[in-house]
Formats: structure tokens, sequence, C-alpha cells
């Protein structure tokens, strides 16, 4: 092999190499069973990176380099280790609240924004659960499209008593994102309706 041909980045072979390896040791092999039944537990919260909305920014190594080699001594220490990015749950309640707070912009009246913020939030998810071939949480018993109308709901209700935009919009993600969270942390789902013959 010449010095130029061991100097090239391949991407293909390369990552086709460490996926193999990953694969083979199970390195990034993980359930919901092996989080449940460790010993010692330990959840290391990422930021989440979105590219869009006013004021927040996209993850970068800035924000995971640090929370990743934490991750990494917590593991070396002997505890399981999980670190969710909270994608769905913190995009959900974010733009839930985003297209409630949109929609009052336009002057729409509380029961539309709410109707808009839950189409926002949960738009998404079913969007990404559509193309993966997956059952869209929505038609599921998660608490998913609940947490959405939550937040848009607490918003509108906190700008209609004169609340200023950012607190109002703040308190509707904090009860959007602590009741999608707590839905999946505690395994809530809501109550499922059943027909006089028990389907």
């Amino acid at each position: 092999m010449s010095t130029d041909e061991q100097g090239r980045y391949a991407p293909s072979e390369v990552e086709a190499k460490w996926q193999r390896e990953w694969e083979e040791r199970g390195t990034n092999a993980f359930s919901r069973e092996d989080l449940e039944s460790a010993e010692e537990p330990y959840y290391n919260l990422m930021m989440f990176p979105y590219p869009s909305a006013e004021g927040l920014h996209v993850g970068n190594m800035y924000a995971f380099t640090g929370a990743d080699v934490h991750g990494r001594f917590q593991r070396l220490t002997g505890k399981t280790v999980f670190e969710p990015i909270g994608f769905d749950a913190f995009g959900l309640a974010l733009f839930a609240v985003l297209g409630a707070q949109k929609a009052l912009a336009q002057g729409a009246p509380g029961v539309i924004a709410v109707v808009m913020g839950v189409l926002t939030g949960a738009a998404g998810g079913m969007i990404r659960d559509v193309l993966s071939g997956e059952i869209p949480l929505v038609l599921q018993r998660e608490i998913y499209a609940t947490a959405a109308f939550a937040g848009a709901l607490v918003l509108v209700v906190l700008r209609e008593v004169g609340m200023a935009m950012e607190p109002a919009a703040l308190l509707g993600l904090f009860c959007a994102l602590t009741l999608r969270l707590s839905a999946i942390r505690w395994h809530l789902s809501l109550p499922v309706f059943s027909g006089r013959d028990g389907r």
C-alpha cells in the first residue's frame, strides 16, 4: 500500500468496518429492559439538537462532547449509562407551543391556536413513524397528542389571563414536556375505549 493510499480516508470502508465491530461487540445494543434491570442506572441527558425555532441553536461538539465524556466515565465506574437525547419529547413540546404561539400571533382565536399547537407538535412524529413503517404514536395508547394539547392549552389560557408571551410559552413547554417524559418514564397511557363486543 502506498503512502498516498494509507493517508486516504475512505468513509464507506471505515464506517462498514466499525459498524461490524460494534455489532459483534454489542456496543450500541441497549433496550428498555436493560435499563430497568440495571443495578446502577445513570441517565446522562443530552441537549436536544434542534436546528429551528426561535432562540434555539443546533447542538454541536461543544454541547455533546463534555456530556458524552461524562457518560463514558460513568460507564467506566460500573454504571449502566443511558444517554437519551430526547428528540421526540422535546420536539413535541417545543413545536406544540410554537404552533399555538404562531397562531395567536396571526390573530387566531384560542381554540384554533390549541388545535394548531397539537397539529404542529404531533405532525413531525407522525411523519417519522409513517416513513419508518411504524404505527404513529398518535394512534396508540401513548400520551402523545394529549401532551401537545396540554402544552398549547396552558399557553393559550395564560395569554388569555394576561401573562406575557415568554413565561406563558415556557410554562406551556414545561407542561407538555413533563407530561410526555412522565408517560415515557412510568409507562403512562390513556384508557382505551372498548365497544360492546369488548374490542
